[in-house]
């Protein structure tokens, strides 16, 4: 009885010094580590944190009270605090392993409107009964950052629903879409080993409904990608061959940045065949869709199913497609649109909404799993099977009767990009 009240008389005096320490301001030591051995003090009376910004207008100044600011010895953290309430002088134990992590507060999601995300660090030793200064420490953003740009000319001709939905994060599992009259920047977490970003240019120009999508690789922590949008109309469009030129073109220029500043511009023109196509619309010489070599790769059913039909399934039902291409597989995406199939759902089984099946990322696992081809089955194939029979089993337990599942291929090689949708329906 008596050793017990001792344990509580100490534990009560202990969190009264621990309330007096988190009471006092910035210039009280901090008390001294618990871990036995010969200590030292590190001072933080000169650290100043240095925000390296995106030269940008609508970057406001940072505020960096909010900052968190960590100090580690090898992989384990030892104190935390804001950057405001950071003490002066920290007693640690000896040791040549320790640093300082800064950042600017945990990332609330994974893709978010002007949200930019900022870390720096700094090593340094503690040595018994010494005082080491930790001085300026430099932030960064971490997060990529995304902004798009429409002229004026194509935003007069652009539907009020039209617009650009950027893709990233590993099997493109979040998004933001950019209308185009939206100001802000974009900024998604980057993390997980995800390097691809996807811009879908989705809308109706003039009448015609059009969907672009282009992808850009090797995405870093820091990078920018300003993604602008032009329309070129010729003034006196000429004739060649019998064949009318373009009446218009929308012109696609990334401006990519890099973390250290360095500016890559990528152009590409991009004509209204990006128009999705009923047949031969317009001039009677313009490519058929059923031409491989103008329209890229074929994607054709194995019967039972039809492309062109609403397919009636179960559990068993075998599900194949038949894809070639004359140049080799170079993009194949699936979009999968049910309301069955939610984003939680799909988790559950280690899918997304949206999946790359050239560089699927940590989704492989879970693709191959169901019998999706993936990696280097797909890369620069020329004849391939889509078979996701094994898929059905699945579908067949989650669904209800009537529910439909969409599955949205665009299958990308050298001559251009295919798009086909096969619709599942449960019996």
């Amino acid at each position: 009885m008596i050793n017990l009240m001792k344990r509580n008389i100490l534990w009560a005096a202990g969190a009264a010094v621990l309330l007096f320490a988190a009471c006092s301001n910035r210039e009280t030591p901090f008390l001294p580590d618990a871990e036995e051995g010969p200590t030292g003090q590190l001072s933080t009376a000169e650290l100043l944190l240095s925000v390296t910004i995106d030269d940008d207008v609508r970057t406001r100044a940072v505020d960096t009270d909010g900052f968190i600011v960590e100090i580690r010895k090898g992989d384990v953290l030892k104190h935390s605090y804001t950057y405001s309430a950071l003490p002066e002088v920290i007693t640690l134990p000896e040791g040549d392993d320790y640093s300082v992590e800064v950042k600017s507060d945990v990332q609330a999601k994974d893709a978010d409107w002007d949200a930019p995300y900022y870390v720096g660090s700094q090593n340094f030793a503690i040595e018994a009964n010494k005082v080491t200064q930790v001085e300026k420490v430099v932030c960064k953003r971490d997060n990529v950052r995304v902004s798009v740009t429409f002229d004026d000319d194509l935003k007069a001709h652009m539907s009020d629903d039209s617009g650009v939905k950027v893709d990233g994060g590993v099997g493109y599992r979040v998004s933001l879409f950019f209308d185009k009259n939206e100001s802000r920047h974009g900024y998604f977490a980057h993390g997980d080993g995800w390097t691809t970003l996807a811009a879908h240019f989705v809308g109706t120009i003039d009448g015609d409904k059009y969907e672009i999508t282009k992808t850009y690789e090797n995405v870093k922590p820091g990078d920018h990608f300003h993604i602008i949008y032009d329309y070129r109309s010729p003034e006196n469009p000429a004739v060649t061959g019998g064949a009318e030129m373009k009446l218009f073109e929308i012109n696609t220029r990334v401006e990519h940045i890099d973390s250290e500043g360095k500016v890559t511009v990528i152009e590409e023109v991009i004509s209204d065949d990006g128009r999705p196509s009923d047949g031969n619309e317009g001039n009677p010489d313009d490519p058929k869709p059923d031409d491989p070599v103008a329209e890229g790769p074929t994607i054709e059913a194995v019967a039972p199913i039809n492309l062109d039909a609403v397919n009636e399934v179960d559990g068993s039902s075998v599900v194949k497609l038949e894809i070639k291409s004359k140049t080799g597989i170079t993009g194949f995406i699936v979009d999968i649109k049910s309301n069955v199939l939610t984003p939680e759902e799909l988790q559950v089984v280690g899918l997304a909404s949206h999946l790359d099946l050239v560089n699927p990322g940590e989704l492989e696992e879970g693709l191959t799993g169901l019998g999706f081809p993936v990696g280097a089955e797909v890369a620069n194939s020329t004849e391939l099977t889509f078979d996701i029979s094994g898929f059905m089993e699945l579908l067949g337990f989650i669904s209800d009767s009537g529910a439909q599942h969409d599955f949205v291929l665009k299958v990308t090689d050298a001559n251009g990009t295919t798009e086909k949708t096969l619709k599942l329906k449960m019996k």
